[in-house]
């Protein structure tokens, strides 16, 4: 199961293993504890390894819980390249307010 690039072949017992990458899944974080630096959001657990390996040590199977990040969207820059005005000036996004009696 290969989802976006997101599994590695990682040695474990001896044989070669197919792995999610913690660093490409939504529910990765890095914590503060520096003798546990990695945790996984979903099983709420920290470890010195990547999730991942840990869940492969403790129940033999690959993790259940990855979820690829989504891609980072800027709507200003996504913006410029989708939609350039031709002074080639960044569109303004701002709203204008509603006339009414306030103004």
């Amino acid at each position: 199961m290969d989802v976006m690039g997101s599994n590695e072949l990682v040695r474990f017992g001896g044989a070669q293993h197919e792995m999610p990458n913690c660093w490409k899944c939504e529910h990765f974080a890095i914590s503060w504890d520096l003798n546990r630096p990695y945790s996984c959001r979903v099983m709420g657990f920290k470890s010195k390894a990547l999730p991942s390996i840990e869940v492969m040590r403790a129940d033999g199977q690959e993790c259940r819980c990855y979820l690829p990040k989504l891609p980072e969207i800027h709507p200003l820059k996504d913006a410029q390249k989708l939609d350039p005005l031709p002074t080639g000036r960044a569109r303004s996004f701002a709203i204008k307010p509603l006339s009414g009696w306030w103004g």
